[in-house]
């Protein structure tokens, strides 16, 4: 029994003995005060006491916002902090608010779909320049029956809002609002 003790105190001194190491510590953040605005985000701007430059506007493909007063807005890639700031400092430098306080926020972002032969089908966010592939990637990958040369885009057509489809392949880059049909491979 002795015996036994001090084998497992050997064996558990040893564990013990190895060299610290120090683990990177995790990036992430609670809350949505890192969020990064993207383009088609459609952002809630509110100046208090400005009724009329409250509203709500879209993220451009350009990454812009068009504002009444201070006209083009860059917030693409900025955080909502950053972007209040950018704001507050436009209508300041334009000379129309002495002390604007003004939060943002974002109503809604942009979605793709992605269906069919997929391991996890569903609706994801938006990404600029986004391709197939890494939609794909967002989804799980694909299911082992899945075509994976080509897809199926469903695509809104700017005039008048009807649906068209085109083919692509993994690096066609996707629009905010496709539908990607991924379809079964026939061998």
């Amino acid at each position: 029994m002795i015996k036994t003790l001090f084998i497992l105190s050997l064996f558990l001194f040893s564990a013990c003995s190895g060299e610290w190491r120090e683990y990177p510590q995790s990036n992430y953040t609670q809350g949505n005060a890192e969020q990064v605005i993207g383009v088609g985000d459609k952002l809630s701007v509110t100046v208090f006491g400005e009724e009329g430059l409250s509203d709500e506007y879209v993220v451009l493909s350009d990454g812009t916002i068009q504002m009444p007063l201070v006209g083009t807005v860059i917030v693409q890639q900025k955080t909502l902090e950053q972007a209040q700031e950018i704001i507050s400092e436009s209508f300041i430098k334009e000379g129309y608010l002495v002390n604007p306080k003004i939060t943002l926020s974002i109503v809604q972002s942009p979605t793709v779909k992605i269906m069919g032969e997929i391991m996890d089908a569903g609706v994801y966010s938006y990404t600029a320049d986004m391709t197939i592939l890494d939609l794909v990637a967002k989804a799980g990958g694909f299911s082992y029956r899945a075509n994976q040369n080509h897809f199926d885009i469903v695509r809104k057509t700017p005039m008048g809002g009807s649906e068209q489809v085109v083919s692509g392949g993994l690096s066609t880059r996707i629009k905010p609002g496709d539908i990607i049909r991924v379809k079964e491979r026939f061998f």
